[in-house]
């Protein structure tokens, strides 16, 4: 109340996410996954690309995997130079939006799902509805220590916690 000067009740709402679906065994990929908009204050696409470009020099088969449509982000030009610029083109996958039944199969069967939020003011006060949808996968996940879900979650057995910075996402 005091950091947003607001003088009004306000509530926490936890987030609400539900399976009714079976897991189906499936193949893991080398996929690493972000879903979501490509905006890069929102959800560190940038920091995403550089971590990324890191970690191929050691795990050259691996994938970036982003869902969101690239042509509706405002960063769009500053995500294609950074794509460029790290030499990371053969290894990125931007699919737009996909059905549910896609992203389903997308994230289930990732070896790794992330997410990079930035250090902000927007992203210090709430938590992404697709943490608790990437944790209904049973995939690892990496999380910004931004999003207020690691204020509930345990690092290292419920998901990956790690500062946003590009070194130490790279590591995590």
């Amino acid at each position: 109340q005091k950091e947003l000067n607001i003088n009004c009740r306000y509530h926490i709402i936890p987030i609400l996410v539900g399976n009714t679906d079976k897991k189906t065994e499936s193949k893991v990929s080398n996929n690493i996954v972000y879903t979501g908009s490509l905006i890069d204050h929102k959800a560190g696409i940038l920091l995403l690309l550089k971590a990324f470009s890191k970690i191929i020099k050691h795990y050259p088969h691996y994938r970036l995997v982003m869902t969101g449509n690239l042509n509706n982000s405002n960063d769009k030009e500053k995500i294609l130079l950074a794509i460029k610029e790290e030499n990371i083109e053969s290894n990125i996958e931007c699919t737009g939006y996909i059905s549910e039944d896609k992203l389903k199969i997308l994230t289930n069967t990732a070896k790794l799902l992330v997410l990079a939020k930035p250090k902000n003011r927007q992203n210090k006060y709430n938590s992404a509805t697709k943490v608790g949808e990437y944790l209904l996968t049973g995939c690892p996940v990496i999380l910004s220590t931004q999003d207020t879900a690691c204020e509930v979650l345990i690092d290292d057995y419920d998901v990956f916690m790690v500062e946003p910075t590009v070194n130490k996402l790279a590591e995590k």
